[in-house]
């Protein structure tokens, strides 16, 4: 199980902060296929590099209660502990 309790992931730029993900909580379940799906620039690579601990939160916990496998993208997965 994968649990985001109000993550946010934004990067500086000389105008201010750029939001990529804001105030996302959701839990992943074990056992299930899940689907990412969204416009270019809506933040699913980043999401993903998030899940995969390439990346940490600006803001909120990310917390893993599974292995996950890497390359995540490339025919990984999640696995479980």
């Amino acid at each position: 199980m994968i649990i985001l309790d109000n993550v946010s992931k934004y990067y500086p730029t000389k105008f201010g902060r750029n939001y990529v993900l804001r105030d996302i909580s959701i839990t992943l379940p074990r056992n299930r296929n899940i689907g990412i799906l969204g416009t270019n620039g809506a933040g699913k690579s980043t999401l993903l590099r998030l899940l995969g601990g390439m990346d940490m939160p600006s803001k909120g916990k990310l917390t893993r209660l599974c292995r996950v496998s890497w390359p995540l993208a490339l025919g990984g997965g999640f696995k479980e502990v």
